[in-house]
């Protein structure tokens, strides 16, 4: 099992990702918040716009799609007992938008989250910086930034998305859950 790895697939192409930009958009993205006892909350750790693209006719391609692809590769390299995809969660990093180091199971609200899954939307000549950066036994711990190219990771490695320099990076992410946490 590959637990500590992560790997990239192709997904999108790029005028999907022109497509589900404009879900993005008609999400009306606003100030990303992260998970605290609390609920959800504003941080200093997240700079970026967050929006939900949930399943409905117009999506359900985006849903089949990921679904196909991440279940594919599970089968293939992590073999984790997954049942459910999460509503997307659409994102845009600006000029100096970042999210710092963290998990994305490491609450019991979250606890079954097996696999997480970050899709470049934005092309890499689009912005300077906002490497996903992924922490494991992968030689590179820089993610491609290929338009379309999935990212598929265990929730449980740390990662973050480093500062964009310049421009704007959209980002698709999903999350997938099992019935019950790894254990």
């Amino acid at each position: 099992m590959h637990i500590q790895q992560w790997f990239s697939v192709k997904c999108f192409s790029p005028d999907e990702c022109d497509a589900i930009i404009g879900h993005g958009l008609r999400s009306n993205p606003q100030r990303a918040t992260v998970l605290t006892k609390n609920g959800r909350r504003p941080s200093i750790i997240r700079t970026a716009k967050a929006g939900w693209i949930s399943p409905a006719y117009d999506t359900d391609w985006i849903y089949k799609r990921l679904w196909e692809t991440v279940t594919h590769l599970n089968d293939r390299t992590f073999k984790f007992e997954i049942e459910t995809l999460e509503p997307l969660q659409y994102l845009e990093y600006s000029t100096f938008g970042w999210y710092d180091k963290h998990v994305d199971n490491g609450d019991d609200r979250v606890a079954t989250r097996k696999l997480s899954v970050s899709i470049n939307l934005s092309g890499p000549n689009e912005y300077v910086g906002g490497r996903l950066r992924i922490e494991s036994n992968a030689a590179d711990r820089h993610a491609p930034a290929e338009r379309g190219q999935a990212v598929v990771f265990p929730s449980h490695l740390p990662h973050r998305a480093n500062p964009v320099w310049l421009g704007s990076r959209k980002v698709l992410v999903a999350w997938i859950r099992g019935n019950h946490a790894l254990r």
